[in-house]
């Protein structure tokens, strides 16, 4: 061992040992990080464990930075399963890189603010803990809840190029929403169509108000009563919607596009152009190096036919 070099590197591996159970704290980290020897790096994040609920808050946090920036999965984890300080697990889940070791991280934070942190900075796992009914509002109604999306896993990733990922986030928490006032508000507020469907059902389902009044009220956003006509199933209700002449025209159509009974539906083909069109013949006409075909389409409802016709160049 050179002059210098801390005990843990001791060859004699009983000094090296003796030399760790003397030591504290930040001596520890590199002895966690580095050693080859299995009984070494346990004996020194047993030694760590012992001090990991400190008073020492800044000392402890400043070594787990430390420790977590290079140690294996096995190691974070040990080391997960002793402390329970809030603070510190969410700085952690912010900046570690593994997704198990987060995900595992997050598992252990309990306090609704700082889930709140962690996912509005994108972290799904910290929305799917979400229970805190003003945080679980902020997140249907509020575009800007997202403030960057630097810890979304490839998965999200994915999923955000169909549609908004706020409103990703809003899908995860939206069956949480459970107090009537806020589920109203939501509802009234939301900017995302989805979630306006989502809330409508619970209302419906909870009972809390009357859709087909939620829809007939010009208090709601046209896309909080489209929401409303898609949550309904009653067909009377939505022939009712679409024949109210006192509503927008979008949200009548989406009530006459809700209704499946032929001899209901047809009513409304023309007046609203909600035609079910359904292939029914193709018809080509050969010309040389062209062929044109005129394609036959019947609405499925009011049986009115329409012909698209394409052109193939060979």
């Amino acid at each position: 061992m050179g002059l210098f070099e801390p005990g843990w590197k001791n060859k004699d591996k009983a000094k090296a040992l003796k030399w760790i159970s003397k030591h504290r704290g930040s001596d520890m980290i590199d002895a966690i990080i580095s050693s080859e020897d299995k009984d070494i790096k346990k004996a020194a994040t047993d030694q760590f464990i012992k001090q990991i609920n400190s008073p020492d808050r800044s000392l402890i946090t400043s070594c787990m930075y430390k420790i977590f920036e290079k140690a294996d999965d096995d190691t974070k984890s040990a080391l997960l399963n002793e402390t329970s300080d809030q603070v510190l697990l969410g700085r952690l889940a912010k900046y570690e890189r593994s997704s198990k070791i987060r995900r595992e991280i997050v598992g252990k934070i309990r306090d609704q603010g700082i889930l709140r942190e962690l996912a509005s900075h994108g972290l799904e796992s910290a929305a799917e803990l979400i229970t805190d009914q003003d945080i679980i509002f902020e997140m249907l109604t509020d575009s800007s809840f997202i403030k960057d999306i630097e810890l979304l896993s490839e998965w999200t990733k994915n999923r955000n190029r169909l549609r908004p990922i706020g409103q990703v986030f809003a899908e995860m928490v939206a069956d949480r929403l459970e107090e009537p006032d806020k589920l109203l508000e939501a509802l009234k507020k939301t900017p995302y169509d989805h979630i306006a469907f989502i809330c409508a059902l619970k209302i419906q389902r909870d009972k809390i108000a009357d859709l087909k009044d939620i829809v007939s009220d010009n208090s709601y956003s046209n896309l909080a009563r489209i929401g409303a006509v898609r949550a309904i199933r009653d067909e009377n209700d939505l022939s009712y919607l679409a024949d109210n002449e006192d509503l927008p025209h979008s949200v009548r159509t989406a009530a006459a596009e809700q209704i499946k009974t032929p001899e209901i539906r047809k009513r409304y083909c023309d007046r609203f152009g909600t035609h079910d069109w359904k292939k029914i013949d193709s018809i080509h006409h050969d010309a040389g190096d062209r062929d044109y075909v005129d394609h036959i389409y019947e609405c499925i409802y009011c049986g009115k036919k329409k012909t698209e016709e394409e052109t193939y160049v060979y």
